[in-house]
């Protein structure tokens, strides 16, 4: 075997394959302007390109428009379901009270019977 064979046939892997060499990177630039090219617009067509189209305007803002009814029809159905809650929680209140007051005078009859 010749010099460079021989030296070849030592760096191989045991697998046959040649080591694999350490590919360079380039280092990420800091810039953010970078990877952004130019835009070959002429001058005159730049403010069109740079403001909204009166149609996109208002289809957002009848966007925007739905979703504030959307949520404010959230809110009162809210506001509805714990009008309802509170009131079913005074109603088991008083249910509560009703309970407590027949207990008392049970208690007191038993106590009437047992004093006689």
């Amino acid at each position: 075997m010749n010099v460079i064979a021989s030296s070849l046939y030592h760096s191989l892997h045991p697998s046959g394959t040649p080591p694999l060499l350490p590919i360079p990177l380039s280092t990420p630039s800091t810039s953010r302007r970078v990877g952004i090219l130019e835009a070959d617009t002429p001058p005159q067509n730049r403010p069109l390109l740079a403001t909204p189209r009166p149609g996109f305007v208002r289809a957002k803002i009848e966007v925007l428009r739905s979703e504030i009814f959307a949520y404010e029809q959230e809110g009162i159905q809210t506001r509805k379901a714990l009008a309802k809650y509170e009131a079913y929680c005074r109603a088991l209140e008083a249910r509560v009270a009703v309970l407590e007051t027949h207990a008392c005078r049970l208690k007191w009859q038993r106590q009437a019977v047992d004093d006689l």
